[in-house]
């Protein structure tokens, strides 16, 4: 995520409590982030290991 925090399987969440955030999947794992451009860095949110409840 150092070099390109978009690469991979990034997409926006719609819903939930991260609506608005980003999610990357890392195998069983989810990374929930917000990219802030301005100040050139990524904010994590939230690592989740997915469940059925993972986004509520």
């Amino acid at each position: 995520m150092e070099e390109d925090p978009t690469s991979g399987d990034v997409r926006p969440l719609k819903s939930g409590k991260f609506k608005g955030a980003l999610r990357k999947r890392v195998g069983r794992y989810r990374i929930v982030f917000s990219l802030n451009p301005s100040m050139n860095c990524v904010e994590i949110a939230a690592i989740l290991v997915l469940t059925e409840k993972t986004y509520r």
